[in-house]
């Protein structure tokens, strides 16, 4: 009933709910003065009954039917429903699977205060091609032992790009072209770079280290706490 005037509720239920032109209307427990009836609109949780002067009986059976018929709620409409029951079925496989690739190793060693090289060398396999999954993802490598690299490397950048199953460059830096460009730099700042593509098909895509170079501490006795090799987690994502 919100946005109806009394005066539109007297008309509509007076012969439906039997009571006259005489019965009052009272909104919310205070008395709506007949002349004002047209100009008092209901609202949201409003309740509106019409006494009846001289029918006790009328009126306690009109103010209860009242109550619930022209509150302004919708009244029992918890008694109309139904359920429904959506149906997923689960496979028994992810989007995508990871797993390291030592196919061309990296080896070098560190000498106290000197520039280095690391090489290149395979890193992970991000296999889609099993679930046949098409969409677009994203490739997260992170340092995951930056606390034993510091004390034996001043700096260190890394090379990371990504080629598809034929070993071809993939495009990660998103200008729509796949070449010598598309690479990301991990360091010991950063700690981690994410590759971001659009497949084209699914398959098993390669994490490269494409080159590396570092600068080594002056030797000393950290070194005892430290660690030469960088460990790394390979995280992929949706896009």
């Amino acid at each position: 009933m919100a946005g109806q005037t009394v005066a539109a509720v007297r008309r509509q239920y007076a012969e439906e709910l039997g009571f006259n032109k005489k019965a009052v209307a009272v909104l919310n427990g205070i008395r709506v003065s007949g002349h004002r009836e047209s100009a008092t609109i209901l609202h949201d949780d409003d309740t509106l009954v019409f006494r009846m002067a001289g029918h006790r009986v009328a009126y306690l059976i009109g103010a209860l039917l009242m109550a619930f018929a022209i509150s302004g709620g919708v009244f029992a409409s918890g008694f109309i429903n139904s359920t429904n029951t959506l149906s997923a079925t689960v496979k028994d496989y992810n989007f995508a699977e990871v797993s390291a690739n030592t196919t061309v190793p990296a080896s070098w060693e560190v000498v106290g205060g000197v520039k280095g090289a690391t090489g290149n060398a395979t890193m992970f396999d991000v296999d889609t091609a099993s679930s046949g999954y098409t969409g677009d993802l994203s490739i997260t490598i992170t340092l995951a032992n930056l606390d034993e690299l510091t004390p034996i490397y001043r700096s260190m950048a890394l090379s990371i790009e990504l080629r598809d199953g034929g070993g071809n460059l993939v495009d990660i830096n998103e200008d729509g072209n796949a070449d010598a460009g598309d690479f990301a730099v991990l360091t010991l700042n950063n700690g981690a770079v994410t590759l971001p593509f659009e497949q084209t098909a699914a398959q098993v895509y390669t994490v490269w280290l494409k080159r590396g170079t570092y600068i080594s501490q002056t030797h000393s006795s950290n070194w005892a706490s430290g660690s030469a090799s960088p460990q790394f987690f390979c995280e992929v994502a949706q896009r």
